[in-house]
């Protein structure tokens, strides 16, 4: 088994609106699998306002082909009980040729910054 922690979003990503955005690509080694943690939180600049999720999951690559196995288990928390539209925000996992994306969805002329980490454990 190989060990893959603490791959991290190098700078924070901001989204400004509804749109679907990729905040981290994480390389699958070829012909892998393995359990992943996806920790990623947002930052309404506005409000402070955080949302903070946590994703468990298995993914493989076959040949060149990365693929999320199963259902995600997610745990999304609010901070700031007063900005109740955080509760909106998404966060997902998904593959595409041999990476995991996590992948965040913001909020209409919202301005959130956000944070991700993966942590794997790949064999």
């Amino acid at each position: 088994m190989t060990v893959l922690n603490d791959f991290s979003l190098p700078a924070p990503t901001t989204t400004t609106d509804i749109v679907t955005t990729t905040v981290l690509t994480y390389p699958i080694p070829n012909n892998t699998g393995g359990v992943f943690v996806a920790k990623v939180t947002g930052r309404n600049t506005s409000t402070n306002a955080t949302a903070n999720a946590i994703l468990q999951f298995g993914a493989q690559n076959v040949a060149g082909t990365a693929a999320v196995v199963g259902t995600p288990q997610a745990t999304l928390s609010v901070a700031n009980g007063s900005d109740a539209s955080m509760n909106t925000v998404v966060v997902a996992v998904s593959a595409s040729a041999g990476n995991i994306l996590v992948r965040v969805t913001g909020l209409a002329l919202t301005t959130i910054q956000w944070a991700a980490k993966v942590e794997a454990l790949v064999g």
